[in-house]
């Protein structure tokens, strides 16, 4: 299908497993490092759900929705083994841990959907709760906590 000259070419790409290995990190940095330049610049909601992987370890994945290029965009914040047990505390642990170290603000969160469970909503351990406790008093952009199901359930913070 292509010439000698091509596949020449080819087989000087090397494909070892370390170097792919490497390129598939690099980019995931890369990616992980240009959603983050995003989120810092804007505002935008977060969606989280906690769930048991086939091995029984708790699992919590964060999807994110903001606005790039004049439409909404949603992306895989993250997804990351919880190591004890899936309290809210724990869980807003890993959350704020990975907008401390990725330099992102509280004060860009506007919304946070969850499934409802105790862990996610409850008043004042619940991760709604200290996300909310996360931001400053400055009201112009109060935190909303939606509930996913049959409907959507805005509360007001």
């Amino acid at each position: 299908m292509v010439g000698k000259d091509a596949a020449a070419k080819l087989r000087s790409v090397p494909l070892s497993n370390d170097t792919i290995r490497r390129r598939i990190e690099d980019m995931s940095a890369d990616i992980k490092s240009q959603l983050l330049e995003r989120l810092r610049g804007s505002k935008f909601a977060v969606q989280l759900d906690e769930s048991t992987d086939v091995s029984g370890s708790a699992q919590l994945i964060a999807l994110v929705r903001y606005p790039w290029e004049g439409r909404i965009q949603e992306d895989v914040l993250f997804c990351q083994e919880l190591t004890g047990r899936a309290t809210g505390a724990e869980i807003f642990n890993v959350i704020d841990m990975f907008m401390e170290t990725g330099n992102v603000s509280w004060e860009n969160c506007i919304a946070i959907c969850t499934d409802g469970a105790a862990a996610m909503t409850g008043r004042n351990s619940g991760v709604v709760a200290q996300c909310q406790g996360a931001q400053s008093n400055d009201d112009s952009y109060p935190l909303h906590a939606a509930q996913a199901g049959s409907g959507v359930k805005i509360v007001e913070s």
